[in-house]
């Protein structure tokens, strides 16, 4: 019987026409085309930039900023120390200190005197430097200082004219919280009277130059031509402290305060 051929395989060798047998070409496999597409579209890389440095740099900037805040911060505290210094120098006078105080519309001077180890603060209208145009008489009030039983009035008299107004009151006011007991400093009574009667004010005492004595001490605020301090010519135990108007009245009183306290000399 004729034997029978089995077909080759198609992997197998195929015989071409001119007899020689040819071996069919692998096919590219997928990794390696999508490795090859990926190698197409690749960026060309951008060459390196120097970070170090440029962090180096931002670096220095900063140290340089932190600097010179530094310098500026220590330049306006030494200036602000020394305005500060120079205002205290300006304000302190005959070694008191003087600082300024706003009350409402006024700027009132407050220094610090001590009597027997006990600290006053006083409040002044003008600072000593605006009263040294008030005319002041040496020794005017050197009496009033004096030791008790050694000439120093017993009492003492603040008289003013009826139509006088408020405020040379006031003015007074201040005075007797250093003649009187407000602060211990003198320890003198002190009260306030009348140059004449008034009508709604029989109440009142009256009290002129006339009634001063070396025990009673009579300080008489005259509306004058000037701002002066000094003792009646006829009668030296009373004093005048004259004044141009009412404001100017505050001053006046002011400027015989700071003789009281040897603030300012004659």
């Amino acid at each position: 019987m004729p034997t029978s051929r089995k077909p080759l395989p198609a992997s197998h060798t195929a015989r071409t026409p001119s007899g020689r047998s040819s071996q069919a070409a692998p096919r590219a496999s997928t990794g390696s085309r999508v490795n090859a597409v990926h190698s197409a579209s690749a960026p060309t890389p951008k060459p390196a930039t120097p970070d170090g440095e440029n962090g180096s740099r931002t670096s220095v900037w900063h140290l340089v900023l932190f600097a010179a805040l530094i310098v500026l911060v220590f330049v306006l505290f030494v200036f602000l120390t020394r305005l500060g210094h120079q205002r205290e120098s300006e304000n302190r006078y005959n070694g008191f200190d003087f600082v300024p105080q706003p009350e409402g519309k006024l700027t009132l001077w407050v220094t610090k005197v001590v009597v027997n180890g006990q600290p006053y603060y006083i409040p002044f209208y003008h600072h000593p430097r605006d009263t040294e145009g008030v005319v002041y008489r040496a020794g005017v009030a050197q009496r009033f200082l004096l030791p008790e039983g050694s000439g120093r009035p017993a009492v003492i008299y603040l008289t003013f004219s009826p139509d006088a107004g408020a405020t040379p009151v006031v003015a007074g006011v201040e005075i007797s919280k250093i003649t009187g007991y407000k602060y211990g400093i003198l320890n003198t009574e002190t009260h306030a009277a009348l140059k004449s009667r008034a009508d709604n004010a029989s109440e009142h005492v009256v009290v002129t130059c006339a009634h001063a004595t070396p025990e009673i001490a009579v300080l008489s605020f005259d509306l004058g031509a000037n701002n002066a301090i000094y003792p009646d010519p006829e009668n030296p135990y009373c004093v005048h402290l004259e004044y141009t108007s009412a404001e100017e009245s505050l001053r006046v009183a002011d400027r015989f305060a700071y003789g009281l306290l040897q603030i300012m000399q004659s």
